[in-house]
């Protein structure tokens, strides 16, 4: 009873994929067009970021140097400040 369920599964498949030719996918001009603009915009927004991080770890530093031994650290609203003097818990 496998066998046969099987075998007509197995030999359907085969008739149904001899029926039915398959078209070739075929890309257009138009795709390509979107490819090539979408990869650059995409190139020109990694070089963006990898500027604007370099431009934020810039600033940071210098606001870390500012602090001198405090940390850098955001006040309530947000805006960058000196923090406290870290206390060493006594052992």
């Amino acid at each position: 009873m496998k066998h046969a369920l099987l075998l007509a599964l197995c030999f359907g498949s085969v008739l149904l994929a001899a029926e039915a030719p398959k078209a070739e996918p075929k890309i257009t001009a138009e795709q390509r067009a979107k490819f090539w603009r979408a990869q650059t915009e995409a190139i020109a927004a990694q070089a963006q970021a990898q500027n604007t991080r370099a431009m934020f770890d810039a600033v940071r530093a210098e606001l870390a140097k500012a602090c001198g031994d405090l940390p850098l650290v955001a006040d309530e609203a947000g805006e960058p400040a000196c923090g406290k003097k870290k206390v060493e818990p006594k052992k």
